[in-house]
């Protein structure tokens, strides 16, 4: 037995680490770095492998060993390096090859200088783990030095595409369960290795669970970068929209130029006073139409934009006063955005049903009371007393078509709640406001309670 658990346990962990130093040399291009990032990764996997290796020795005939430690191999390397199967199984089939041509070779060569032919190699104890240490020495010899040269990959594996690490983690928690199934068989046939096969099943367990994890991490980094990807697109599309604003502008501008050329050429005795009455109602309506913010958040101010340019085309008014900047809240941009624009489409939104054809105002405003406030009104019909306790569910809604709306103000509730804020709402005759309060960013509490008092005070 004690032999079983060197040459199943020992060997196994060298095999597994010389699997990983020649897949990585096939596969990955930047293979150090990728080992420092990823150590625990490797570490796992080269444990893994070796505990299941000893697993399926008790657990299944000497027949099956290779087939089931290949196809776990194949989906744990995938998992390990964030590479399709179709990768997984060029890279193993490759360093398989290699061993069986170096253990092959040994074995040829004991035979020649040795006198030690095929037969003894596999069945004398002795003899076989003799010749699995000199294996195993040169082909993790052979790996280091494969792994620490300079050479690039000699197959460059196609690999396109988003991270597969969910789907092969799916998989080997498929894989693995068939053969805790199958592997019963063994137990109820021999009670005796009970104890010793649960122990290898809970440190097979444990490392599958140490899987999911590093599985969560890679997934909520993802996630992190589709945000920002997102946010990222979100702002391009804004800078699109303030450009198509600005040469839409620059056009009027050239005709408004022409108009007062038109009327210096005319050279009537009013002209002067035509041209500055013409220019103050220029530089109003330009007021109007192009605003620039300064909330603290490049995103924001760009929202912010090209709502106003929308409030403008629709004969809105959208008045901004930012009395504390967004920057003094500890809040994802891209969530900020969300609850920001939400909002402000559903105030634009309720003067499409609303009867008002003049002074229809928006406004948005930050402020300091305690807590971080944002507050956004406008004076669109009322909200019925019915809806206001509603107007927060999921998938609530008063439009006509509901299947498409009525869950935008879910979403903000829920974003506001994540980051430990508050929403309410009230609604009259008058006005309809949003209030939302957020928890200062840490270390900005009492500064900028200080700072606010002084403000009001002169």
């Amino acid at each position: 037995m004690k032999g079983l658990i060197v040459n199943e346990v020992f060997y196994a962990l060298v095999e597994g680490l010389f699997l990983f130093l020649f897949f990585s040399f096939l596969v990955l291009d930047d293979r150090k770095n990728y080992s420092r990032k990823h150590k625990y990764r490797v570490l796992l996997f080269i444990c893994a492998y070796a505990f299941f290796s000893f697993w399926i020795t008790l657990s299944f005939p000497a027949i099956y060993h290779s087939l089931i430690l290949s196809v776990f191999t194949v989906i744990l390397l995938s998992i390990i390096t964030d590479k399709k199967i179709t990768v997984s199984i060029m890279g193993f089939v490759s360093a398989a090859v290699f061993v069986l041509i170096t253990e092959l070779m040994i074995i040829y060569l004991s035979n020649i200088f040795k006198d030690i032919d095929f037969s003894r190699a596999i069945t004398e104890p002795y003899i076989k783990m003799k010749l699995s240490f000199i294996a195993k020495t040169l082909q993790l010899t052979i790996g280091i030095l494969l792994f620490c040269s300079n050479i690039k990959p000699i197959v460059k594996f196609s690999d396109k595409g988003s991270s597969k690490i969910l789907l092969n983690y799916t998989l080997l928690g498929i894989y693995m369960m068939g053969i805790f199934i199958a592997s019963l068989n063994f137990i109820i046939n021999n009670p005796d290795e009970l104890i010793r096969y649960e122990i290898l099943l809970l440190f097979i367990f444990i490392m599958y669970i140490f899987l999911g994890i590093f599985d969560i991490r890679e997934r909520i980094k993802l996630i992190n970068i589709q945000q920002k990807y997102t946010l990222q697109v979100e702002y391009i599309n804004n800078l699109e929209t303030i450009i198509s604003i600005i040469r839409k502008e620059k056009h009027d501008f050239l005709n408004h130029l022409n108009a007062i050329h038109a009327i210096c050429m005319l050279n009537k005795p009013d002209a002067v006073e035509r041209i500055k009455k013409y220019i103050n109602n220029l530089t109003n309506s330009l007021g109007s139409s192009y605003r620039i913010f300064d909330t603290g958040n490049v995103y924001v101010d760009g929202l912010l934009l090209v709502k106003s340019n929308y409030a403008y085309e629709n004969d809105i008014n959208l008045d901004v006063e930012v009395e504390a900047p967004l920057s003094l809240l500890n809040i994802k941009d891209n969530d900020l955005i969300s609850i920001v624009s939400n909002i402000i489409d559903n105030a634009f939104d309720s003067f499409k049903i609303s009867e008002k054809k003049d002074n229809k105002a928006i406004s948005l405003c930050t402020y300091i009371d305690d807590e971080y406030v944002i507050s956004i009104a406008n004076n669109g019909p009322k909200i019925p007393e019915s809806h206001i306790t509603k107007i927060f569910e999921n998938g609530f809604s008063t439009k006509k078509d509901k299947g498409e709306h009525g869950y935008g103000l879910y979403i903000v509730k829920n974003m506001i709640k994540k980051y430990g804020g508050d929403i309410q709402v009230s609604s009259n005759d008058e006005e309809t406001e949003f209030t939302m309060k957020f928890p200062l960013k840490g270390g900005y509490d009492g500064q900028y309670s200080q700072l606010a008092d002084a403000s009001y005070k002169g």
